[in-house]
C-alpha cells in the first residue's frame, strides 16, 4: 500500500534553509566550508527521506494487518451470526450463502434457485426494493428480510440480499399468550321466547334444560365458564 507524502518537504524545509544559509555564510569565508555544507544538506535530505520511508512502510504494514483482521472478522460474523444470509442474482440463482443457510435449508443439491431452496418464495415476490415477509415451512416460522441492489443504471442486473431469522419460538410464545388471554362474551338466542309459546310447562322446562346442556358442553370445550342471566342470555368467559 502506497502513501503520498505531501508534507515531506514542509517537514524538512526549515532545516534545509538553515543549513543552506550556514553553508553560504561559511563559503564566503572558506570555500571548503561551503562544500561541507552542501554535503550536510544532501546527508540531511537522505536521512529525512529514509526516515519517512521507514515510517510509511510501518504504517502500510499496520494498515494491511488491520484490513486483514477486519476482513476475517467480517467473514466470521457472516458465517457465525444466528441469521441465514443468501445472495441471489437477477435470475433467482444462489450465488453465495453462509453456513446457517445450509443448516436450515437444502443447499447441497445441484438446483440452486430461490424457489427450490425456499419453496413458496419466488423472485417475483421479492421484486420490491426492500421488504419483509413471514415464511413458514416444516413447522418452522422465519422472518425474511430482502433488499435488491441494482448493478447498473438501467436496473437490468441486480442482486438480492436475503436475511432469514428463525422466529418460531417467538411466534409460539405469542400464540400461547393470545390463547391464554381472557375472552368475554354474551350469548343470546334469537326468538327464544317465541319458540316456547304454545308449549306446556313440562315441554318448556325440557327445552330450557336442553339449551343449558348445549351451552354447558360448548363452554366446557373452550375451557370456559358461563352464567345465565335470563332465559335467553348467557355471560361466557
Amino acid at each position: 500500500m502506497a502513501f503520498k507524502n505531501d508534507t515531506y518537504w514542509q517537514d524538512i524545509g526549515p532545516s534545509l534553509v538553515a543549513v543552506l544559509l550556514l553553508a553560504a555564510f561559511a563559503a564566503y569565508f572558506e570555500p571548503l566550508c561551503g562544500v561541507i555544507g552542501i554535503a550536510l544538506v544532501l546527508l540531511l535530505c537522505w536521512w529525512a527521506r529514509e526516515r519517512q520511508r521507514q515510517h510509511m512502510l510501518k504504517m502500510a504494514q499496520y494498515i494491511d494487518r488491520l484490513t486483514s483482521s477486519i476482513e476475517k472478522a467480517s467473514f466470521y460474523a457472516l458465517n457465525e451470526l444466528p441469521i441465514a444470509i443468501a445472495v441471489f442474482d437477477s435470475d433467482g440463482e444462489l450465488r453465495w450463502h453462509n453456513n446457517l443457510l445450509d443448516t436450515w435449508f437444502s443447499c447441497d443439491s445441484e438446483i440452486k434457485d430461490l424457489e427450490h431452496i425456499l419453496p413458496g418464495l419466488s423472485p417475483e415476490g421479492l421484486e420490491e426494493e426492500a421488504g419483509e415477509v413471514s415464511y413458514k415451512i416444516n413447522d418452522k416460522i422465519y422472518n425474511v428480510l430482502h433488499r435488491n441492489i441494482y448493478m447498473d443504471e438501467n436496473a437490468e442486473e441486480k442482486i438480492t440480499l436475503v436475511y432469514i431469522s428463525d422466529i418460531t419460538s417467538h411466534e409460539n410464545m405469542r400464540q400461547i399468550f393470545n390463547d391464554s388471554r381472557l375472552a368475554i362474551g354474551y350469548l343470546q338466542f334469537d326468538n327464544y321466547n317465541n319458540v316456547l309459546k304454545g308449549l306446556s310447562d313440562s315441554e318448556r322446562e325440557n327445552v330450557k334444560a336442553e339449551v343449558n346442556k348445549l351451552v354447558g358442553v360448548w363452554v366446557t370445550e373452550i375451557n370456559g365458564v358461563y352464567k345465565q342471566y335470563t332465559d335467553d342470555m348467557y355471560f361466557v368467559t
